[in-house]
């Protein structure tokens, strides 16, 4: 990701405004949202972890700034990474599918709109083609079920909770942990699950 952000950052004309826009009768308030976020210095606050940008109890808020600093936690975590994300791909898988709510299905989403889908590695293995699913809606959680849109024997889901006990990941990962023992039998439903979440 790192590198395909740099590559992006040099193929951006020196000099060129990066951004414009035109906000008509709303460019008042945003001009008055900008100015009240440098003034209280909202970015440098967040960024030393003060909670009182968002409340003022630092409860449910200061646990949750590790994102701040994901790039300098994962580092030491990359080899183990790129070694799972190898076997997931030797093993035959094509798809992944996120189960995750809020905070654990937003970022990964955003990524995968961003950068799209990696090209396959030098031994023509792809990627996975990551698609997220955060709702818990029936006609959301079927249409993924779909033979067309989700193969069995190629999907990889990962249920993401950081609290390990998200009862809307829970009933996603029990839905389709059932679903792929009807389709590949209970004995190897288990090999197409992951999971991310505090230890």
């Amino acid at each position: 990701m790192m590198t395909s952000i740099a590559e992006k950052q040099e193929r951006l004309p020196a000099g060129r405004p990066l951004l414009s826009w035109r906000l008509g009768a709303h460019q008042a308030a945003v001009d008055t949202a900008l100015n009240e976020i440098r003034d209280d210095r909202i970015i440098e606050r967040i960024w030393s972890h003060d909670h009182t940008v968002w409340k003022a109890e630092p409860a449910e808020i200061t646990n949750r700034l590790g994102w701040l600093h994901t790039v300098e936690a994962m580092s030491s975590h990359l080899a183990r990474l790129e070694s799972l994300g190898a076997a997931v791909r030797a093993e035959g898988y094509t798809h992944g599918l996120i189960l995750g709510m809020g905070g654990s299905s937003l970022a990964p989403e955003v990524l995968r709109r961003t950068f799209g889908v990696k090209a396959g590695d030098n031994a023509g293995r792809p990627y996975l083609d990551l698609e997220v699913l955060d709702s818990t809606d029936p006609g959301a959680v079927l249409a993924v079920t779909q033979e067309d849109r989700l193969d069995p024997a190629r999907a990889l889901f990962i249920v993401a909770s950081k609290s390990g006990g998200t009862v809307e990941s829970l009933s996603l990962f029990k839905f389709f942990y059932n679903w792929m023992a009807d389709a590949l039998g209970p004995d190897r439903a288990g090999e197409h699950f992951v999971a991310i979440t505090d230890p």
